[in-house]
């Protein structure tokens, strides 16, 4: 009796995250198609939903990002993208979107940490490298710039 309860419970609660993730998937998908359609309002609206139903879909937060950046919310662009690299720490791309919101922002500090940071993590990435070149020489940091000049000649 208790290994057929356990199947019970067990097979309810895989067709409960199933009906959840098919759920998900239908409003994200139709978030995408809303940003097609520069229908933004109604696309935020509905990724705002997909985090709801997943706070841990990096892609959500993504797409959030960006439609945040269509509507001049640089603000929680930055918020929802600083959300998906912590969720997803090994994620290039979303530390890339992030440095690039970071600068456009004029948050220039946290873009070079960012990019410190990326440049450790993803050490074969070699416009990392030079985006770190840039930001120090922005900073006039000769010094850090003749070591990043160095790994690249490496």
């Amino acid at each position: 009796m208790k290994k057929i309860l356990s199947l019970l419970v067990f097979s309810f609660s895989f067709f409960v995250a199933s009906a959840q993730s098919t759920k998900f998937d239908y409003f994200f998908h139709e978030a995408l198609r809303q940003k097609l359609a520069q229908n933004y309002a109604a696309a935020i609206d509905l990724l705002d939903y997909c985090c709801k139903l997943n706070p841990e879909s990096g892609a959500a937060l993504y797409e959030l990002a960006d439609l945040y950046r269509y509507v001049d919310a640089d603000s929680l662009a930055i918020s929802a993208l600083e959300k998906a690299s912590k969720l997803y720490p090994g994620n290039y791309w979303y530390k890339n979107h992030l440095v690039m919101l970071y600068l456009n922002s004029r948050r220039n500090e946290e873009a070079l940490a960012q990019v410190e940071e990326m440049a450790q993590q993803f050490p074969e990435k070699g416009e990392v490298l030079m985006m770190l070149l840039e930001l120090y020489g922005q900073n006039s940091d000769y010094e850090n710039m003749v070591k990043v000049l160095d790994k690249i000649e490496l």
